[in-house]
């Protein structure tokens, strides 16, 4: 199910200001430094080679500096990491369970910033979160008017906060219910689509091909947002993804991995191994 929520711009006014109100420069310094910068390039295609009327994209990773000059010429799409403090997505359970501990004995939970309580907030709601652990993470997203991200889908659910211009979005619900790699551009591998490959021709076999023809989507849901708005969807449904109205477009994504049966299987056996019952 995909949920629009409207609002007025002002309302997400204190992510915009944690963002440098939106200063594009300053964001890529203050993003993670482990982190690259991936801009979504137009692929080349082949001498002679006739493409679809939607060229695809490719992912580059890139320097900050590098990536802002590209973005400025308009000739790509910007996708990196959002500096939050207490972002520990990519950390291990020991790690995460420390620094929750912490912030909880130095009573700094109550001053944590807007940034650092979206994924929180959001876990805690869905009750995704588990012992202090939040499995999701925050990317800023910024296309000039007319860019088009093209049929994909993704493994997280998404929470979308439009912060400056406006979008289109078109959805359709395909075989696969549960993804388990996303298909944008920046994960598009070879292991990865075999992995989501695999679990296509199960979940339908009469259906060799991974991405349905154009027909398919034919008749598929059409959501505009704008400037304050607020947008869900969940993992697995495929969507497409086009910059509309006179101004360039910054959006936040939180995404949020809600646990699957084989993360209960994991912790089931690590459970087993780590704590013998015979201790």
């Amino acid at each position: 199910m995909v949920k629009r929520v409207e609002g007025p711009p002002k309302r997400l006014g204190p992510i915009i200001e944690q963002l440098s109100q939106l200063n594009l420069e300053d964001m890529l310094q203050e993003t993670p430094s482990e982190q690259a910068v991936h801009a979504w390039l137009k692929s080349l295609l082949a001498k002679g080679q006739e493409g679809p009327t939607e060229t695809a994209l490719q992912s580059v990773p890139l320097e900050p500096a590098a990536a802002l000059a590209l973005q400025r010429c308009g000739q790509a799409a910007l996708y990196f990491r959002v500096d939050a403090s207490e972002d520990t997505s990519n950390d291990t359970v020991e790690r995460r369970c420390m620094k929750r501990f912490k912030n909880v004995l130095e009573a700094r939970v109550t001053d944590l910033c807007t940034m650092d309580l979206l994924v929180p907030g959001i876990c805690t709601g869905l009750r995704a979160a588990f012992a202090g652990i939040y499995p999701g993470e925050i990317e800023t997203f910024v296309a000039q008017r007319g860019h088009v991200t093209g049929w994909h889908t993704d493994f997280q659910h998404n929470f979308t906060f439009q912060l400056r211009g406006s979008k289109r979005w078109r959805f359709k619900q395909g075989p696969v219910k549960n993804n388990v790699r996303a298909l944008t551009p920046h994960f598009l591998t070879k292991a990865n689509f075999e992995q989501q490959m695999k679990l296509h021709v199960t979940c339908d076999p009469s259906q060799p091909d991974f991405k349905p023809p154009e027909s398919f989507f034919a008749d598929a849901e059409v959501v505009d947002v704008t400037a304050g708005d607020l947008l869900y969807h969940p993992a697995g449904i495929w969507h497409h993804v086009e910059v509309t109205g006179d101004t360039e477009s910054i959006s936040i994504n939180v995404s949020i991995s809600c646990a699957s049966w084989a993360d209960l299987v994991a912790w089931q056996e690590d459970e087993h191994l780590l704590w013998p019952k015979n201790i």
